[in-house]
């Protein structure tokens, strides 16, 4: 019977051990992010409220498992009117990545929101924070004025600063806008990365 139970141990010792996730490897630098907002027509009574954010991969924190080098950004939208929240969404900004160029590169996560707006003054609170870090947080307030496009009078929208504009078909992506794949630049910056500046604007009537 010992011979049995020492050889029943020498065989799980042989087998292979489950790989667990570690520890976060931390982000690099300081966390943020970045965000801007593009005011469009929507219909006869509201304004469509195009908010666009961007978190750059390298400064969030990952783990690695199997490979795969995976980490994320939490993003709380909020729009006030005077002191009444009107309404608040949290976005999951996830990735994962096999390849660790695209972590040191600072790869960005794009992504847009919409909000339709009847004109007048607000507030959009922001809260972003680190998914595997929650140490690691932004916050801020910005205004939001909303203009009327309703009516016969030639009127343009806000120009939406963007990384690039090509021609597209895929009318499922977020970024489709009228036969054009529009990827915005939230963060506003051009330089020796991206030196072409890109830009989308609408005129009504």
């Amino acid at each position: 019977m010992k011979t049995i139970f020492a050889s029943l141990l020498f065989l799980i010792g042989c087998l292979p051990v489950a790989t667990f996730s570690q520890s976060p490897v931390a982000g690099k630098g300081d966390f943020h992010i970045d965000l801007d907002a593009g005011k469009f027509y929507g219909d006869e009574s509201r304004s469509m409220i195009e908010i666009y954010y961007s978190v750059r991969t390298s400064m969030l924190a990952h783990t690695e498992q199997g490979g795969a080098y995976t980490g994320g950004a939490s993003i709380r939208l909020q729009v006030w009117k005077d002191s009444s929240m009107l309404s608040t969404k949290t976005i999951s900004v996830p990735f994962s990545f096999t390849d660790t160029a695209k972590l040191a590169s600072g790869q960005m996560l794009v992504g847009i929101e919409q909000i339709a707006l009847v004109p007048g003054e607000y507030r959009l609170r922001v809260r972003g924070w680190d998914q595997l870090d929650s140490t690691r947080i932004d916050t801020f307030t910005m205004p939001l004025h909303v203009a009327s496009f309703a009516g016969d009078k030639e009127m343009f929208s806000d120009i939406e600063l963007a990384s690039s504009v090509a021609q597209s078909s895929d009318t499922t992506s977020i970024f489709y806008k009228n036969t054009l794949a529009v990827v915005p630049n939230a963060s506003m910056l051009y330089g020796p990365g991206l030196p072409f500046v890109y830009y989308y604007y609408e005129v009504y009537n």
